[in-house]
């Protein structure tokens, strides 16, 4: 791919390579010579950077995978083009991995010729100019221009799922159906014309299942909906925040256990990746929150500090001087505690003090974000519940001089997020 762009591109100037060494091999060194040798022979730029392998889930190869464009993606910027070298014959080996995982459309399309792909805070433009080419020609070219090459070792070892597909099943196949390249590469083009029409659908029911008011969905428009199409909605919407989509068998609970649940309820199922949460008719998507905090109890001298990180999963607080609004100026160090139970605050002065647990009932404040939920102190006194309610005998009167309080990076589900 290389010889071709530096043969053909039109800017020449504009090309360089980056070659990521996962360390996995013991010849890791060298392979990463032979690139330097053949980009300096073609006076390519070269940026060989070394790539963490942290196997969490799906096995060696998938932490590889992500390693490597996680690499890829921070040795370039966002207007460059990122290209790479896979062929018809890799993309017929992840159709059929996905078919044997039982994929959908989605799965079935295989890998795009050209997409914008995110890993972590960086996007880029993902280009396979190659995938139409089988290997076998790609090889022919190599020999007639007379390249070199580094064979890896590990890719004939028939233990990896992928090489016992590409060396033991695919051959077998190809004998009987010379063309299963083509053919499977079209199924793919099918497939991937399939789930963006099932993408467009769910783009037009996502508007009429939002809930009012809230980055949330409405679970009774959802049940009111035939099944595929709202587990379409719900695999787009979850996929649209950058959350991992569930399985099968998840979705199925997610239909029984969760839009099916009983008024009162609040449950939630939870996967890699996601977790979906409901209160009242409303579903919310996030990453899985941590554990909620018990028994912390946190000084804050706002004065002198004024953001304060919170536990895990529980955002910070900022403090802004203001005047005639907030807290008084004249209260010294604060300390923050969360929820024990038995509350109580008096938000207007016209009235006598109320459970808190009552004023988060009426502000339809989730039970997860109750028990994040940062509770304002001055000795043992409350002052402030997050940055809804401040308690009336310490609010800063018209003209004074106040503190005011800013809760961010809350759990999903507070009162008053911005519907997207």
């Amino acid at each position: 791919m290389l010889h071709l762009l530096w043969r053909h591109f039109p800017r020449r100037e504009c090309l360089r390579a980056v070659h990521v060494n996962h360390g996995l091999q013991a010849q890791a060194g060298a392979w990463a010579e032979h690139c330097r040798s053949q980009c300096a022979a073609w006076g390519i730029p070269l940026q060989v950077v070394r790539a963490v392998v942290e196997p969490r889930r799906g096995g060696l190869e998938a932490a590889a995978r992500r390693a490597r464009y996680g690499a890829l993606f921070a040795a370039t910027g966002a207007r460059d083009v990122v290209v790479t070298a896979q062929h018809a014959d890799d993309q017929a080996e992840t159709l059929l991995l996905q078919l044997l995982r039982g994929a959908g459309p989605k799965g079935l399309a295989g890998m795009p010729v050209s997409a914008r792909r995110t890993v972590g805070a960086a996007t880029r433009q993902l280009v396979r100019p190659l995938l139409r080419w089988p290997r076998a020609a790609l090889r022919a070219y190599a020999q007639t221009e007379g390249l070199t090459w580094v064979e890896d070792p590990s890719n004939v070892q028939l233990r990896r799922t992928r090489n016992y597909l590409r060396h033991a099943v695919i051959p077998v196949l190809r004998e009987r159906w010379p063309r299963l390249t083509g053919s499977i590469a079209r199924s793919a083009r099918l497939c991937a014309e399939a789930a963006a029409l099932a993408d467009d659908l769910a783009a037009l029911d996502l508007r009429q299942v939002r809930a009012q008011g809230a980055h949330a969905l409405s679970a009774a428009a959802l049940g009111a909906m035939a099944p595929h199409r709202s587990r379409n909605v719900l695999r787009y919407w979850l996929a649209e925040q950058g959350l991992a989509v569930p399985a099968h068998a998840h979705m199925r609970t997610v239909e029984h256990d969760l839009l099916g649940a009983a008024a009162g309820r609040s449950p939630r199922v939870r996967w890699p990746g996601a977790e979906l949460r409901r209160y009242r008719d409303a579903v919310f998507a996030m990453a899985a929150l941590p554990a909620a905090p018990e028994g912390e109890c946190l000084t804050w001298p706002w004065k002198h500090q004024p953001v304060l990180e919170l536990p895990p999963g529980c955002g910070r607080l900022e403090a802004m001087r203001s005047r005639g609004a907030g807290v008084r100026n004249d209260v010294g160090a604060l300390t923050v505690r969360f929820r024990a139970g038995g509350e109580r605050l008096r938000p207007d002065p016209r009235r006598p003090s109320r459970a808190v647990k009552q004023l988060f009932q009426e502000a339809g404040v989730p039970p997860w974000v109750r028990e994040r939920t940062p509770f304002l102190y001055a000795g043992d006194a409350l002052l402030a519940v997050g940055d809804w309610w401040v308690d009336a005998r310490w609010q800063a009167e018209p003209g004074e001089a106040g503190i005011g309080i800013r809760w961010l990076g809350a759990p999903p589900g507070r009162p008053g997020e911005a519907r997207t």
